[in-house]
């Protein structure tokens, strides 16, 4: 189903328009209220318009923006989709603005051209004191008035009055180059520039803004006692995963100091003695001869003669790696095969 929404818009000279393009938008064009021709302003595949300016994106928020009117923008504004038909229509008419300007003598008036062009400015003052054009197609226009000479300066931004005093109280009026009235501005002469609207805005600040910064502070204080108390109740939590990593350093093994553990070391001599059957040497000892001589002769008979080799082990306890629950003795004990010696 066909659906075009229809728009009015009524905006004073120099405001701005802003027109929405949907995504299914190709082409927005403009019909002139004054019947003239109309044209396309922007089309889809066209990177910039051919006035106005567009922001945002053809998938977010597109828009079409004029940003000061004039009375040359009033007519039609139509948004085509792509059957080329309208699927938006904005209707814009422009208005005169009105301002109200309070000076104090010695200052400066300026006049918003509200995006007229200098070239083609007028300005009208009317007051007690008489009527007077200041501007006449963007040149100054009271030159020959003595009260005015050198004070009129028009500027692409606005038409300036310069020192103004009690004969520039008055209206004054902006046209174009047809005629029509652009702004009408009233200036008043005052003795002081009343700031009261001011400090109502900034009394009612400061009443809003005080309970906002104390409850800030409270909350920022409580905070900061509840961090502190955080951190002086924290517990460290143990590790319940075993290390590999020492946290000392290994003891040296080459300190006869150190006495952290038990390491046992085997030295192992051999030692050859020739022995009887019973395990004692038959070798004559030149300092204990034998008290009796031998009652017998010698048995041949007897058992073959086998001599049997005596082995002993000495013991060096050296740089203890394990400790023993008993304490650190010496003790030593021989037997006729073999000596043990434990240091």
């Amino acid at each position: 189903m066909y659906y075009c929404s229809t728009f009015r818009e009524k905006l004073a000279h120099g405001s701005r328009l802003t027109v929405e393009l949907p995504t299914e938008t190709e082409s927005l064009e403009f019909v002139p209220a004054d019947g003239s021709p109309g044209y396309t302003i922007w089309k889809r595949l066209q990177h910039s318009p051919s006035k106005g300016r567009l922001t945002g994106s053809i998938q977010n928020d597109h828009r079409w923006e004029l940003p000061q009117v004039t009375f040359d923008d009033e007519g039609s504004y139509n948004v085509l989709n792509y059957w080329n038909k309208k699927s938006k229509v904005v209707l814009l008419a422009v208005q005169t603005a009105y301002k109200y300007i309070d000076r104090v003598a010695g200052e400066d008036l300026i006049i918003s051209l509200e995006g007229s062009r200098y070239q083609e400015a007028n300005l009208f003052f009317s007051g007690e004191y008489g009527n007077l054009t200041l501007v006449w197609d963007g040149s100054p226009a009271a030159e020959n008035n003595p009260d005015y000479d050198g004070r009129v300066k028009v500027r692409s931004s606005g038409i300036a009055l310069s020192h103004v005093n009690v004969s520039d109280v008055g209206r004054y009026n902006l046209t174009d180059r047809r005629g029509r009235v652009v702004s009408i501005t009233k200036m008043t002469l005052v003795d002081a520039h009343d700031f009261s609207a001011d400090r109502n805005f900034l009394s009612l600040l400061a009443l809003l803004g005080i309970p906002v910064g104390i409850c800030y502070c409270c909350k920022k204080r409580r905070r900061r006692n509840c961090f502190k108390k955080s951190r002086s109740c924290a517990r460290p939590v143990p590790n319940t995963r075993p290390s590999n990593t020492p946290t000392v350093p290994p003891p040296s093994y080459n300190d006869p100091s150190n006495t952290s553990g038990l390491v046992i070391k085997i030295k192992l001599t051999l030692k050859i003695q020739l022995c009887n059957a019973y395990g004692l040497n038959t070798g004559d000892n030149p300092i204990y001869p034998p008290v009796y001589p031998p009652t017998h002769p010698p048995q041949w008979t007897s058992d073959q003669y086998n001599p049997t080799v005596c082995l002993y082990a000495a013991v060096t306890l050296i740089h203890p790696l394990v400790k023993f629950p008993f304490p650190n003795v010496s003790c030593k004990w021989t037997c006729p095969n073999c000596i043990l010696s434990c240091i």
